[in-house]
């Protein structure tokens, strides 16, 4: 193993295909079981690891060197082998975070922050908003004994590192992690003076929050959906970061997004700190254009297609070709509905009624909107139930293609028999496609003029 990822259990990780793109290959994922871990650290078979839960404060003891932002922190994620067999350990995920907050446009100067959870990422995020200048930080905890145990925890100090590694620490440098502007002079991230809340009292004690960072999994996948938070009773807010990155709009996010507060999502910090680990790595400086660069592709790859528009409008159609084109899944959430309930459309409408078809094809939506990289087509109608719009949003990019009226078929279609009836739906339903639709496409021309255009707007998108 050259370069790779370590910790208990690895799910999917986007981390090979960035520090493929970055340089440090090849890169593995590693899980390691607790007796596991000691063994693989004094083999030292590896020239350079990122170490995820739960073992970022396990493997200080088996180093010789650590940075000493990573000691304010009480954490490592970043371990390198030197040319004499010691080990080093960083923390990249301050550069991530304070990256993230930077790249948002998100000024943390002398502004109240609030940070969601109280876990290893939140001692990292206090630490950061501590040197950026925060002039107050407030942890929230699920329960207030939570909090004063995090207390007592910081009083006894975070990190434990073995005699040998707190002299390193004593001794060493002002060095940092790339990017930061001298972060060891100040204390332990134990010494940064925060208040302690939980969710019952925030609002009515700390509504004049200005920045709120959610390090908790409250609205990862699979709970897509959840948010830890109404950001609507925080009137003075000006940013929010989630470090969530599956789904790519948390519930948190797309109301932020709604309420007009500059936020960004946990793959621009994910990209951020793999940069600083690389540079580690490979021992050279990689430019911070790098990151937007791939972020971007990141993005790219994993954000769904998803086809609204007018029965008949051309959406499954095009939709095969896109996803032909881009060698992605492509889905009918219409076909998925049928297979599903065993009976066709009209004969749904026809036995179960309308609102047993909705309920389906919204149970539908808010499962294949969950996975990435997908092309999507759906039913003329599901712009009809605003429920629907979160599930499709949170990875998708919604693409409304309009073809005229006289060229939409009648048949097979339940609440379009006439051409009537389809001008009046058309009437109705505008309004809502255009709240759904990212972009909107005109499907009148050729098949590759309408794909060429979608993936036009695709590559322009914010």
């Amino acid at each position: 193993m050259k370069y790779g990822l370590i910790g208990e259990k690895l799910s999917h990780s986007f981390s090979p295909q960035i520090h493929g793109a970055l340089g440090s290959t090849p890169y593995e994922l590693k899980e390691l079981a607790p007796e596991e871990l000691e063994s693989f650290l004094l083999t030292h078979d590896f020239k350079g690891v990122n170490v995820t839960i739960p073992y970022k404060q396990a493997v200080i003891p088996y180093l010789s060197k650590i940075d000493p932002a990573a000691a304010r922190i009480g954490a490592v994620n970043t371990i390198v082998v030197g040319p004499d067999g010691t080990l080093s350990g960083y923390n990249t995920d301050y550069f991530g975070i304070e990256y993230a907050l930077q790249h948002a446009g998100i000024r943390v100067a002398g502004k109240k922050a609030l940070i969601l959870g109280s876990g290893g990422t939140s001692h990292t995020a206090r630490t950061v908003l501590y040197d950026l200048g925060a002039s107050e930080i407030v942890i929230v905890s699920r329960r207030k004994a939570n909090a004063v145990a995090l207390q007592e925890n910081d009083a006894a100090g975070s990190a434990k590192p073995s005699s040998d590694v707190k002299n390193d620490i004593a001794a060493a440098p002002a060095q940092s992690v790339p990017g930061t502007q001298g972060t060891s002079s100040v204390g332990n991230a134990s010494e940064i003076p925060v208040v302690m809340t939980d969710y019952e009292n925030v609002i009515s004690d700390h509504s004049d929050a200005q920045i709120i960072l959610n390090t908790t999994p409250v609205g990862m996948f699979p709970n897509n959906g959840k948010s830890p938070l109404d950001l609507s009773r925080f009137k003075d807010l000006e940013g929010v970061v989630d470090v969530i990155y599956n789904p790519l709009r948390s519930a948190l996010l797309m109301q932020a997004e709604e309420l007009g507060i500059p936020c960004t999502n946990g793959l621009t910090m994910l990209v951020a700190q793999a940069k600083a680990a690389a540079e580690y790595f490979l021992g050279k400086k990689i430019p911070d254009s790098e990151i937007a660069n791939i972020s971007r592709g990141l993005r790219d790859m994993l954000t769904n297609i998803v086809l609204i528009g007018m029965p008949g409008s051309g959406k499954s159609s095009v939709g095969k070709m896109l996803a032909e084109m881009l060698e992605r899944e492509f889905v009918d959430l219409d076909n998925v509905i049928e297979d599903t309930a065993d009976l066709t459309i009209p004969e749904m409408f026809e036995k179960c009624g309308e609102d047993y078809f909705r309920d389906l094809e919204t149970a539908v939506a808010r499962k294949e909107g969950a996975a990435f990289s997908k092309v999507i087509a759906t039913g003329g109608g599901i712009v009809l139930r605003d429920d629907n719009y979160a599930p499709l949003a949170q990875n998708g990019y919604i693409v409304c293609l309009e073809r005229d009226l006289s060229k939409l078929p009648l048949d097979g279609r339940p609440l379009s028999k006439s051409p009537e009836a389809l001008v009046a739906m058309q009437k109705r339903r505008a309004p809502y496609y255009e709240h759904f639709a990212d972009a909107s496409i005109d499907n009148n021309g050729t098949r590759q003029e309408t794909l060429d255009h979608i993936l036009a707007m695709f590559g322009r998108r914010r």
